[in-house]
């Protein structure tokens, strides 16, 4: 059996690895990009209204995205904030302080 390893790696390049990039300040300030919208929120039949992205905590490794009508988010505006969650609405605007309703 021939144990004579080839020095360049599977790909057969000598060219040295570039280190993985670091993630910058910058990097963490942009604000996730908005998922698109599918035909119906994920609490009820209904046409999602707004997009909560849920932040990374101790027991969720990435954020999620829960789409919402308009009734559902007005009912969770608060916990929604409590949990530190950013919402958009269809245009991938952020909103804040809107009432639901002017959303549809």
């Amino acid at each position: 059996m021939n144990t004579n390893f080839s020095r360049f790696g599977l790909a057969g390049s000598d060219k040295a690895r570039k280190p993985a990039r670091r993630p910058s300040a910058m990097d963490e300030a942009k604000p996730p990009r908005v998922p698109p919208f599918p035909g119906r929120a994920c609490c009820c039949l209904a046409k999602p209204v707004v997009v909560a992205m849920m932040p990374v905590t101790g027991q969720r490794s990435a954020p999620v995205d829960i789409h919402l009508c308009a009734h559902h988010y007005r009912a969770s505006r608060k916990a929604l904030a409590q949990a530190g969650a950013i919402v958009f609405d269809r245009n991938g605007a952020l909103v804040s302080g809107t009432d639901a309703f002017e959303l549809v």
